[in-house]
């Protein structure tokens, strides 16, 4: 029985070290707008934060110096509102 058990250790061991070696793909380039550079940061160039609700699929963008724009972690990021806009993205009321 302990060599049964020490052989599933072994199997388990090197294919999920087999599995986490494997690069993962880069992810496809966005419609529009820039991906974030961290979770919470967007580039200088593109400050704008697009926020999309998984459950509800609202598309709702933050400004700098709005309200929850430090708190966001954003999906994508826009240079301009117009940008935001025209990806079907509406304005944080707050």
């Amino acid at each position: 029985m302990k060599s049964l058990v020490f052989t599933a250790m072994l199997f388990f061991t090197f294919t999920s070290m087999a599995i986490a070696r494997e690069p993962r793909p880069a992810p496809p380039p966005l419609p529009y707008g820039v991906r974030p550079v961290d979770p919470l940061h967007c580039p200088k160039t593109h400050s704008i934060k697009g926020n999309i609700n998984p459950k509800k699929g609202a598309r709702i963008y933050h400004l700098p110096g709005g309200a929850f724009y430090d708190r966001i972690k954003p999906e994508v990021c826009f240079s301009n509102e117009k940008e935001a806009v025209a990806a079907g993205f509406v304005r944080s009321r707050r």
